[in-house]
This record gives structure tokens, sequence and C-alpha cells, in this order.
């Protein structure tokens, strides 16, 4: 399920982002930065965004999964890039994957796109485990 990010899910991001687990690997390549300066360029850099949740295992609420976004929409050439963070309990489970292939759906009926960009670190190329299904 995808649903506008909150401000609670903007400060989970924050505190993901700025772990030692992701700091060399995502948005700021190690840099260490302010809540106030995430949170404005995560609104100003954005042209879209969601929070992938999915059923809890006891069935009764919805858990956070992970972060993706698009950003520099290039409407006169049609393309946008995609940038996706695992929140820790789901890194390299696959779980993300599901919500990635929705957001892609939501971009290509909304928006007149015709490409959709992801780029990657080297280091982070064997973190996406369950790419299959994006090229279905």
């Amino acid at each position: 399920m995808l649903v506008p990010p909150s401000p609670a899910d903007i400060n989970f991001a924050y505190r993901v982002a700025q772990s030692s687990e992701y700091i060399l690997a995502w948005r700021y390549r190690g840099r260490v930065v302010s809540f106030e300066q995430f949170n404005t360029d995560f609104w100003r850099d954005s042209f879209t965004s969601s929070i992938v949740k999915r059923v809890s295992e006891e069935g009764r609420s919805y858990v956070p999964v992970g972060l993706v976004s698009a950003y520099n929409a290039n409407f006169r050439n049609g393309s946008v890039y995609l940038s996706v963070l695992a929140f820790p309990t789901f890194l390299n489970t696959g779980a993300l994957m599901l919500g990635v292939e929705e957001f892609i759906e939501y971009l290509f009926e909304n928006w007149n796109f015709r490409n959709i960009y992801f780029e990657t670190l080297e280091f982070n190329l064997p973190k996406p485990r369950s790419t299959e299904i994006i090229g279905k």
C-alpha cells in the first residue's frame, strides 16, 4: 500500500538515512545533515513520494516498509528518477519491491513519462535482491 509521507515518516526516514547502515549509501554520501536540511531537501527535490506499507504479521495494522520518491522530473523529455529507501527491518528482504512496482505504475498512469531512471552506487548493487519484479 502506498501512502503520502507524514511528518513522522520523514523523521523516521531521516534517522534511517543517518544511521551507520545507510549514511554512506544514500543521498548525502556520508555527510551528516540536520533534520531541517533533510526535510527541506526531501520536499524540494522530490516530485512525488510515498511510504510503502504492508499488513503487520498480526494482520491488525500497517507497518512502514520503505520510502519511494520520484525526483528530477523532466516533462519535456518524459523522464524522472526513482529513489528507494528500505527501512532496516526490511533491508534485503525484497518486501519493498511490490511497493516500488506499484509506485512505478502510479507514475506512468498519472504523468506522461516514458522513462524512469534508477541510479545506484556500485557498492549498493547487491542490496536490491528482488528486482525481477520490475522487469516483468
